[in-house]
């Protein structure tokens, strides 16, 4: 009995040390280089806003107050525990068999019956199959660089969504100013033509006609500051519901220093298609598809069923222990016929026609927005061409006018009115360049300060 009691605890001993060696010979799963991500999911507290904002302080406010990230941030983390996954073993099983054996034999013609008992523990491992567990790491590779490209797809929306909102708030801002100019002297026209009326010098009808003048105008600011309100509304729920009533919005870069003129087509393709991370989500979606055939192929490989050892030890007057080691395989036969493989390999071919569709796609949209800017430019060139100088010489007319006395007050409303509408015109046309240069920027999907050439 106590030999049995030692030799048990022998067995536990080996058993311990050798499931502590299984553990260890699983590879450790290492992570691909990936993009910074948020390491937190949960939706962060608002944060205090700055008495002066700038646009890049508002874009990393609104990354950091975005509770949409939370999502792809949570994709991310799911992507990297799949991948974990990969080579998890299966627990091992301890098995413990014991019968009662009786013999019953014919020596020299006398019939002899031996019983005895049979004891047999054993260990039983399930290895992974290694070829398959490859491609479900690649796979999982794949997921996570997919999960985190679509992460800084999610991050640069915002991004741009900031800037556009920035860009159009600076324009009304300015829009207003001259509106409220252009009323102001609407109004006193129509107060100079109202009591050059009463006094027999002008008729009721210019009057009337500075009044709807007035009235346009102020009706065209009241919309520009209905919109302007609607705009710092937005841009404050994208820095997580900050009021921004007391907010001093520092003018973002004009942007002057991309020419369109100057930039290559091809050139702004090739950049794209290097740096869109929604490009990058769909190659790394056909690189996991493609795993996934390739799972489907090795797992058809023979691989070991399971691999089982222990001791034998048969309970006879003389004792009879024996070691044993047993291997099962399996091999596939009926999964040839089940069609997995038809559907992974449609589901590869499926995401490898995306991503050629997106490729078009993006060849596009750069070509668009280049040619947006291109016309953008063209125009506010044009206005300056046509009305730089003449603007100037107003401008100048207009300080002499005011300066001189006896001048016809008509006169100089009408030199003000022209000035302030050429200048308004001025203005559209630079907001349409920053939006054409914002537009090139989200096609590219990378900053083109300095021209790219």
């Amino acid at each position: 009995m106590n030999e049995r009691v030692i030799m048990w605890q022998s067995w536990v001993s080996s058993f311990l040390v050798s499931v502590l060696l299984a553990g260890c010979v699983a590879p450790a799963a290492q992570e691909p280089s990936l993009p910074q991500v948020y390491e937190s999911t949960a939706i962060p507290p608002k944060i205090e806003i700055p008495a002066k904002l700038d646009e890049g302080t508002a874009i990393r406010i609104a990354l950091q107050s975005d509770p949409r990230l939370g999502s792809w941030n949570a994709a991310v983390d799911v992507a990297r525990a799949q991948r974990g996954a990969a080579w998890e073993m299966r627990d091992p099983q301890l098995r413990f068999d014991y019968e009662e054996v009786e013999r019953t034999s014919l020596p020299g013609g006398m019939r002899m019956i031996e019983q005895y008992e049979q004891y047999q523990y054993a260990l039983r491992l399930y290895p992974p199959n290694p070829f398959v567990a490859s491609a479900r790491k690649s796979g999982g590779d794949a997921s996570i660089s997919a999960a985190a490209a679509e992460l800084a797809v999610a991050e640069r929306g915002i991004a741009v969504e900031v800037m556009r909102l920035f860009a159009r708030i600076s324009y009304l801002e300015k829009d207003i100013g001259l509106l409220s100019r252009l009323a102001r002297l609407n109004l006193d026209r129509k107060t100079f033509f109202k009591e050059k009326s009463a006094a027999g010098e002008a008729t009721t009808g210019e009057s009337l006609s500075a009044g709807l003048d007035y009235l346009e105008a102020a009706s065209a600011r009241d919309t520009r500051r209905r919109e302007l309100d609607l705009m710092r509304a937005q841009l404050g729920h994208r820095l997580g519901g900050a009021a921004l009533d007391n907010v001093n919005l520092i003018e973002p870069d004009q942007r002057q220093d991309v020419n369109a003129d100057q930039l290559d087509e091809q050139e702004l393709i090739s950049l794209a298609m290097a740096n869109r991370q929604l490009l990058t989500a769909a190659e790394a979606e056909v690189r996991s598809a493609q795993a996934g055939l390739s799972e489907i192929k090795r797992g058809r490989w023979p691989w070991f069923a399971h691999i089982q050892g222990g001791i034998s030890d048969e309970q006879r007057d003389e004792g009879n222990e024996s070691w044993f080691v047993q291997a099962a395989f399996e091999v596939p036969v009926f999964s040839w016929f089940d069609g997995e493989e038809d559907v992974r390999s449609a589901q590869a071919a499926e995401m490898e026609a995306r991503l050629e569709g997106l490729r078009s796609e993006i060849r596009i949209q750069v070509v668009d927005a280049l040619g947006s800017l291109r016309r953008a430019q063209a125009d506010l060139n044009r206005f300056h061409e046509e009305t730089g100088g003449i603007t100037q010489e107003m401008e100048s007319l207009l300080k002499d006018v005011r300066s001189e006395e006896g001048v016809d007050p008509e006169l100089t409303f009408d030199l003000e009115k022209s000035l302030v509408e050429a200048q308004r015109e001025s203005l559209r046309c630079n907001f349409e360049c920053q939006q054409a240069v914002i537009g090139l920027q989200e096609a590219t999907g990378t900053d083109l300060s300095g021209s790219v050439r």
